[in-house]
């Protein structure tokens, strides 16, 4: 990060949590109800004479993240077969390059699933074009057991699905399957529209308490 030449900062790290993004400056900023160039001062200036104490911040947030994103949950060789959660009404999110936490409730993520499956449950890669033929959907479900399931996942850590988790299992191309192996990938991002609106008080609860 660059708060002495102001450098134009990346809008989100994909996973990098090395950056300090606009996103984050500006989520701080907004909080404090301050300014971004504010925020940046004092980032800098703790860090400069609290190197240790700002390298475990650093540290912690990298694992508080960590903790928050579902990993590959199955992977089958042969099939180029992988199944991941594409969104969780019961995990807190990122925050968005905007600046916002957006959460959604089950019945919201519901809708998203049966929506996504009747407008033809299109893919691509990266968020770019020319990615279509990268994978194919050939999963999508919200699963509805009260019980949670517990697995480990191809990374070794544990996850647990929950009740209106939304689960998508995709066949990998080729090309993208070995790329998959090869640690480039590790995940599932949604692409679409919504309409932001205040939150409910029992969505809020139900991120506080994941």
């Amino acid at each position: 990060m660059c708060v002495s030449c102001g450098c134009a900062l990346p809008a989100t790290d994909h996973g990098d949590h090395r950056h300090i993004t606009a996103a984050d400056l500006r989520g701080a900023a907004d909080a404090a109800n301050t300014t971004v160039g504010c925020v940046a001062h004092n980032i800098e200036s703790f860090a400069m004479h609290h190197p240790a104490e700002a390298q475990k911040t650093v540290e912690d947030m990298a694992n508080a993240v960590e903790e928050m994103t579902v990993a590959v949950v199955k992977a089958e060789d042969a099939q180029r077969f992988l199944l991941m959660v594409g969104y969780s009404p019961n995990r807190l999110p990122k925050r968005g390059a905007d600046g916002f936490l957006d959460v959604a409730s089950p019945e919201v993520v519901e809708k998203a699933a049966w929506r996504f499956m009747l407008n033809g449950h299109g893919a691509g890669l990266m968020h770019k074009a020319g990615g279509e033929d990268a994978f194919r959907i050939v999963e999508s479900s919200v699963y509805r057991n009260p019980e949670p399931w517990v697995v480990k996942a191809t990374d070794g850590t544990e996850q647990t699905i929950r009740e209106g988790d939304w689960l998508i299992g995709i066949l990998c191309s080729p090309d993208t399957w070995a790329e998959y192996k090869k640690g480039r990938y590790g995940s599932g991002s949604l692409q679409g529209g919504a309409r932001r609106r205040q939150p409910r008080a029992e969505t809020l609860a139900r991120q506080r308490s994941a």
